[in-house]
């Protein structure tokens, strides 16, 4: 079988360091009343023993290809939490309300 080369999508650098600006500081410091429009984060540290799981709710992942979504949380939890933590990931998705819903992830 053949491997084949991923093509990973593109969006405008500008819009991609901004996300990762207001998720960091999401990250950082939790909104306490978050809108429907303000990212919210889930950790699951259950999956495997040392590895945990992060999902970021957001709207404004809509239309953005997965690896986009993943490059932009894995950024921003570089950012707010180290190489440390970073370094114990297993799974990041970011995810809209709707396709949180469909995976029974509470939002």
């Amino acid at each position: 079988m053949a491997v084949r080369e991923l093509k990973h999508g593109l969006i405008p650098a500008r819009r991609e360091l901004r996300m990762i600006e207001e998720l960091t500081e999401e990250i950082n410091a939790p909104t306490i009343k978050p809108s429907k429009l303000s990212p919210k984060i889930f950790r699951d540290s259950i999956s495997m023993p040392g590895k945990v799981d992060y999902f970021v709710v957001w709207d404004d992942f809509k239309l953005l290809p997965q690896d986009v979504r993943t490059r932009i949380i894995y950024h921003a939890l570089e950012e707010a939490k180290g190489p440390r933590e970073t370094s114990r990931i297993s799974i990041v998705m970011g995810l809209t309300r709707d396709e949180a819903r469909q995976l029974e992830i509470e939002t």
